[in-house]
């Protein structure tokens, strides 16, 4: 395959997440994960943490709620519980 993968962008998104970097730019990086493998539910959980980092708070529960779909679908209630959490606390913010 050539060019970065879904899995270097995620990465590097988490990197920058972590280190409280360019946050646009780990948001630009993680969409093109979650664009490439929309089936990854910890990169949507990323993407709604950014998202909700950034006070995109309806962006960051929509995108939440896509993660527990997926994370649903593989059986993994643990990011179902995080995503749920995440959208009662942002849910407050918006």
């Amino acid at each position: 395959m050539d060019g970065p993968t879904a899995n270097d962008f995620h990465q590097a998104a988490n990197y920058y997440f972590s280190e409280k970097m360019d946050l646009k730019k780990a948001l630009e990086w993680e969409t093109k994960a979650v664009e490439l493998r929309p089936e990854a539910y910890w990169m949507s959980r990323l993407k709604a943490q950014i998202q909700a980092e950034l006070g995109d708070y309806k962006g960051a529960i929509e995108t939440a709620k896509l993660s527990i779909l997926a994370a649903e679908k593989d059986n993994d209630q643990n990011y179902v519980k995080m995503n749920k959490a995440s959208i009662e606390e942002w849910s407050k913010k918006k």
